[in-house]
């Protein structure tokens, strides 16, 4: 019992609620080309903190719960979100960025786009 326990469930349990490598693959394209980065509709606990032990240095992201609040973002950004509210900005300028990075973060389909404007 334990086998199968330890064999089978454990390592699909850390792939489903994986945080590490999507973490670090958005940071390191972060820290390429930097800007700000915002967490958007992640709350400043749970999902953010899960981000944040993953990376290798202090950051402070930005914090955004709303559409209005992404849109009024000025000078260039660095965007993570939930794929599904990504899918929520079609329709508006952030809806037409085009992912820049894609994966799975802690059970949950992510993106981060990069918005520069001119």
């Amino acid at each position: 019992m334990w086998s199968v326990y330890i064999l089978v469930f454990e390592p699909v349990e850390r792939r489903l609620y994986d945080t590490q490598t999507f973490s670090r693959a958005a940071f390191s394209l972060v820290q390429k080309d930097p800007a700000p980065l915002v967490l958007h509709a992640m709350g400043k606990d749970a999902k953010a903190i899960k981000f944040m032990v993953n990376i290798e240095q202090d950051l402070q992201p930005v914090f955004t719960e709303s559409a209005q609040e992404l849109e009024n973002l000025q000078g260039p950004h660095w965007l993570m979100m939930d794929e599904s509210d990504y899918r929520a900005l079609q329709g508006t300028p952030l809806g037409a960025l085009p992912p820049i990075l894609s994966g799975r973060f802690d059970k949950n389909d992510y993106i981060l786009l990069h918005l520069n404007p001119l």
